[in-house]
């Protein structure tokens, strides 16, 4: 059994916090540490919807399992993190979901969900599909929507009196949904994704296009299953001297809530009260679920999760932020925020950032991050992700069919995997005959890319000879 924190102020805090007017969860505040010995924690990021991906993880994870019945377990002498956006781009969400909940709820002291940008950007739907909101047409989806009937005209020009002639007919709720996700949430193929899982939830080939809307509000409404997945979820954890959360930390947001001009000067009492917020912020949306129509920017927890308007990040959240520079490649934190973490945590653990086929660890200033998220390599294939206070493990398949592999002391001053070269390649792990894989990072054109490298032991060891 997994240990509480014992912060004697925080405790005060999570006891007043029962006794409130706000309705929160337990999940939001709980802290957990690990047990003695040398259990593990495993990790899942991004998952976003891929079933075929979940099963992989669930069989080759080494944390989860199914049983005879295929019903999704805990392992024993396990800790389970998943590090969020488990909806929108694979046909998979409502039984991913269902799974990591009923592990989550099983295992209180031992699972925890952190939230991602497209979990929380869901609260919107109820809002956004409700008839108040249809008898607008936003400018983005009137475009949308002209671009749609260009097509189904065979290319005839759309003249503003023949899009008014036709809006009733495409001014729907499926097209709105359609809209929304594809341009709204970067999750084109959403719609089409939810229709596939209704198929097999529902054992019948026709799914009409408000069985698709239906699913998704319901999920939303009172005692849906996707509005108790946000309950459970947190927007950072610690657990032992590991931190966990969705996007990054950084100078602008370490210690930062929003609504507040001071920063919390601990981590723990920071952490807490993020997700003290979160809770604030959730229940408020319970309370009112149409309350977005009467804000432009919506709620803080949807400000919080997304970019801020024009520029495509958002700094001050670390569910949102990345630790990219503007060539594309993976940095590590600033000095003071290493200086803010390291009195209690010795590694962070990240996704949001798609980063390819395998998990990369980066160590600097006796502080590691772990970057999780493989969400953008079109493969069905997880990797493994483990770890405890004293190592990392990582494991994966790299495209080429070779097999990668790291297993490094966390706080081993002599460490070789994580640390950069010269030319910018960080050092990642092995591959099967032993040779040191490299990778770096970079922008082509504003895509992300990654070049890698191999190395062979000896040149590794000269190469940071001396500079250990």
């Amino acid at each position: 059994m997994l240990k509480l924190f014992n912060y004697s102020i925080l405790n005060l805090v999570l006891i007043l916090s029962l006794f409130s007017s706000w309705s929160f969860d337990l999940y939001s505040y709980n802290f957990i540490s690990y047990p003695k010995g040398n259990e593990y924690i495993g990790v899942l990021a991004d998952v976003e919807g891929n079933w075929d991906k979940f099963v992989d993880y669930v069989k080759n994870g080494d944390t989860l399992y199914f049983d005879d019945n295929g019903v999704v377990h805990l392992r024993p002498n396990r800790t389970f993190v998943f590090l969020g956006d488990v909806v929108g781009r694979g046909p998979g969400a409502i039984r991913i979901v269902e799974a990591m909940m009923r592990v989550v709820e099983n295992n209180p002291d031992r699972a925890i969900i952190i939230l991602g940008n497209h979990d929380i950007m869901k609260m919107r739907l109820i809002a956004e599909l409700s008839d108040r909101a249809m008898e607008t047409v936003p400018l983005g989806m009137k475009l949308w929507l002209m671009e749609l009937m260009t097509k189904n005209q065979k290319n005839r020009p759309i003249t503003e009196a023949i899009y008014f002639k036709l809006l009733p007919q495409y001014n729907t709720r499926a097209n709105r949904l359609r809209w929304i996700l594809s341009q709204t949430m970067a999750e084109p193929n959403a719609f089409d994704f939810k229709r596939q899982e209704l198929r097999i939830l529902y054992g019948r080939k026709n799914i009409t296009d408000e069985e698709v809307i239906e699913s998704y509000l319901d999920a939303m409404r009172p005692d849906g299953f996707f509005e108790r997945y946000l309950s459970l979820g947190r927007i950072a954890a610690i657990v032992g001297r590991t931190l966990f959360i969705h996007g990054a930390v950084n100078k602008t947001n370490y210690g930062y809530i929003p609504g507040r001009t001071d920063r919390i000067l601990e981590l723990p009492s920071w952490v807490n009260e993020l997700n003290l917020w979160k809770g604030r912020e959730l229940a408020a949306w319970k309370n009112d679920r149409f309350a977005l129509l009467e804000e432009p920017g919506g709620s803080q927890l949807l400000l919080y999760q997304g970019p801020i308007n024009g520029t495509g990040r958002n700094d001050h959240s670390v569910m949102f932020s990345v630790s990219v520079d503007e060539t594309g490649n993976l940095v590590h934190p600033e000095k003071e925020v290493i200086q803010y973490l390291k009195p209690y945590v010795d590694r962070v653990v990240a996704g949001h950032y798609a980063i390819g086929d395998i998990p990369v660890a980066t160590y600097e200033g006796g502080l590691e991050i772990i970057y999780a998220d493989g969400s953008d390599v079109k493969s069905n294939r997880s990797t493994k992700i483990l770890f405890n206070d004293q190592e990392t493990i990582l494991e994966a398949l790299l495209s080429n069919l070779n097999r990668f592999s790291c297993r490094v002391q966390l706080n081993d001053p002599d460490r070789i995997i994580g640390r950069r070269t010269q030319d910018g390649h960080i050092i990642l792990g092995n591959i099967e005959n032993g040779d040191f894989f490299t990778r770096k990072f970079y922008r082509m054109g504003g895509t992300p890319s990654r070049r890698h490298k191999i190395i062979s032991p000896s040149a590794c060891n000269q190469l940071f000879m001396g500079n250990l």
